[in-house]
């Protein structure tokens, strides 16, 4: 219970927690009814009540919570799902993720697009690696990355984006060899493997992952196109 209490924290705040303003109309909350409802969705997924949680965020999404709700919607999904491992649990996230992308896509460009749209590609690269598909899973957190860095670039007064870039960069350190802390709760649960074995196969995805933002670095343009086209 207290592991499942860990994760359910870590993964709420690592959704679209700080993300809730509506001083940029181009994030998408347009009033401050919706915004009192997703604060309320949040207290009710704290306090592990999933089912309260959604229907507020649903009432939000009703007033003008736009993409802001449907993140959270997401996120209990999220939750829901690495709690367990039921197959339509998947699907209900993977359908709410398609519709803040649907709702983003009818929204005006501005750096809240932009950084929902990392935070939900931050938030599929959980689900995929829960799924084991990690190919997935490394690609939609090089997205991620590759966004945060352009707002931070592009916006360096813009604080969001820097707090994304410490998750993922933490999430790198936590299993890069030879101090990721991963790879020894690894080790823990499969005693019979040895940990040099545990390091060679992290290495992978430490690989993986350090060359999509090597590409994105030297090639912004992946990153910035499709946003470009919006303008």
């Amino acid at each position: 219970m207290r592991l499942s209490a860990i994760i359910l924290c870590a993964v709420t705040l690592l959704a679209d927690a700080r993300a809730e303003r509506s001083d940029d109309p181009a994030f998408g909350i347009e009033s401050a009814e919706a915004l009192e409802l997703i604060e309320i969705g949040r207290r009710h997924a704290f306090a592990t009540h999933f089912d309260a949680a959604d229907q507020a965020f649903r009432a939000a999404y009703r007033v003008g919570g736009g993409a802001a709700a449907y993140l959270q919607l997401s996120t209990t999904a999220l939750v829901r799902l690495l709690l367990s491992d039921r197959k339509e649990l998947y699907d209900t996230f993977f359908e709410r993720s398609d519709s803040v992308r649907a709702l983003l896509d009818r929204q005006p460009s501005g750096r809240w697009k932009q950084f929902v749209d990392a935070e939900n590609d931050l938030l599929r690269s959980l689900a995929w690696a829960k799924r084991s598909r990690y190919t997935q899973a490394t690609m939609a957190a090089v997205s991620a990355y590759g966004t945060y860095d352009s707002l931070v670039e592009d916006y360096p007064e813009f604080a969001e984006p820097y707090a994304g870039l410490g998750a993922i960069n933490a999430t790198i350190g936590a299993i890069t060899p030879p101090f990721g802390y991963v790879m020894f709760a690894v080790k823990a649960a499969a005693q019979d493997i040895r940990m040099g074995d545990i390091f060679r196969a992290s290495w992978l995805f430490v690989g993986l992952t350090l060359i999509g933002m090597a590409v994105m670095t030297i090639f912004p343009d992946i990153v910035t196109f499709l946003p470009s086209l919006m303008e």
